[in-house]
Parts: C-alpha cells; structure tokens; sequence
C-alpha cells in the first residue's frame, strides 16, 4: 500500500512486497490475503496486468467474504479500463465491509475513472456522511467536481483534505485546484512546494506530472511521467483511465508510456 498511494518509490515498495507474500505463501498457500498483496506486486511493479488478475481471482476464490482483495481486484479493473467490471466488484467489496471508509471511498474513485461524475459525487458524499474524516473521500470530490467545473466545491473538499491530513496529496490537490482555475500564480506556488517536497522526501512525480498538464507545462509533464516510469511509481497505474490525463492522450509520447506499462488493450 505504501508503494501503490506513493508513499514510497516503487522500486523500493513493491520488491518488498512481493518477497513477504512469497515467503507467507510458502508457509501457507491458501492465504487469500498473500494473494491479493502478490497480485498488487504483480499487476503494479511488474506490470503483468494479466498475473496480477489471476491472483486477485486466487484470492478470492479461497475468501469471497475478503473484501479487501475485491477492493483491490476492482481498482486493478478499474485501471485496465473495465468499468462496469469494476463497478460490480466495488460494490460487492461495500457490501461485504459497508463501514469501511477506504472502500466507500473507492466506489466514488471507480465511478470517477469511469467518468460517471454524478454517481461519484453522490458515492463520495455518502462516505464523508459515513465518516466526515474520510480524507480520500474529499480528494476524490475534490477532483470529480474540477472535471464537472464545480470549482468552488473542488477548493473547498481541497481545503477539508487539508486540515485533516498535512500530505503531499492535499498540496497535489490545492495546486491542481488553481491550475484549473486559472489562479497560475497560486498553482505554481504549490507546484513549488511539491517539488521542494519531493528533494527531502518521496512525492509521486505522477501527482506532479498531473499538475504540470494542468498548468499548460507538457514538457514537464512527460518528464514527470517518464520519471514514474522509471521508478515503477504506485499511481502511475492510473494513467490510462485519469481523466486529467485527457490533454495528452493524443501526444505519441503518451502512448509510448501507455505501451511501456503493458496495459492490455
């Protein structure tokens, strides 16, 4: 998890990872939560999509009550761009663990890669009702309002992430807030912090990248892109379904890092 939020550099996390479920799997084959943690390193670190789906599958056919490895298994779908493959598997994962606030969060996420936006909303404001406290839950509304142009309510969920969690991601968030908006200075503000940030401690560079397309800065952007690459960051398994991503779909460099991650067609 540490890997696939950013937290830590991919390269660092997810080898890690993999070695513990191993060894876990050694001990015990019929783990189903070895699985799920095998198949994150798979699908995300090594890229092979398809292993990662066998294992998330794995996972669930020796526990269909975890609701995690479903959690999981529905983000993997979400990411390879299987909406409503994902949308059921989401669903089934709040139905099996309804007070989670991570996993309500999630419905809201998957609805947004699906650029279901109004249903998102909807499933993001019943989590923070859940659980005012649900700090993805006001990332999430945070960026479905900026791609509904509800930029009001998009600063202000900014705002609510920030004073419950002092993370890069509530900086990401602030700076891509006002790079939509048009307030240049105080996204290039945040963008420098970020980036300062990110000399003392590990910052996803495709949080960076995001906002870089968001400032107009292209270049920059597949600079950050290509360095998530590179350091096989978590998020950057986002990149084919992130609608804010859409500015540079048609670019050749894009489709070469597309490529590069081996997501199936």
């Amino acid at each position: 998890m540490l890997g696939n939020n950013g937290y830590l550099p991919g390269v660092e996390a997810y080898p890690k990872a993999r070695e513990a479920a191993l060894k876990a799997l050694e001990l015990d084959e019929s783990l189903a939560e070895a699985h799920a943690s095998l198949a994150a390193a798979r699908a995300e670190y090594d890229r092979d999509w398809s292993a990662g789906e066998r294992e998330y599958q794995r996972a669930i056919g020796l526990n269909p009550s975890y609701a995690t490895a479903h959690a999981w298994y529905a983000w993997n779908l979400a990411v390879t761009g299987r909406d409503s493959e994902a949308i059921r598997e989401i669903e089934l994962a709040r139905r099996l663990d309804p007070l989670s606030p991570r996993i309500s969060a999630n419905v809201g996420l998957v609805l947004y890669f699906a650029r279901q936006y109004d249903r998102a909303i909807a499933e993001l404001l019943k989590a923070v009702e859940l659980e005012p406290g649900n700090v993805a839950a006001h990332l999430y509304l945070s960026s479905t309002y900026l791609q509904k142009g509800i930029n009001g309510e998009a600063l202000s969920e900014a705002q609510k992430a920030a004073s419950l969690w002092h993370d890069p991601r509530a900086l990401f968030s602030f700076a891509r807030v006002y790079a939509v908006t048009g307030k240049r200075d105080q996204a290039l503000k945040k963008l420098g912090d970020l980036e300062e940030l990110s000399k003392r401690e590990h910052v996803s560079p495709y949080l960076i990248a995001i906002v870089s397309v968001a400032l107009g800065h292209t270049n920059e952007a597949f600079a950050w892109l290509q360095k998530g690459l590179d350091d096989h960051d978590g998020p950057m398994g986002e990149m084919k379904v992130e609608p804010a991503l859409d500015p540079l779909r048609s670019d050749p460099r894009f489709q070469d890092i597309l490529r590069r991650m081996n997501f199936p067609p």
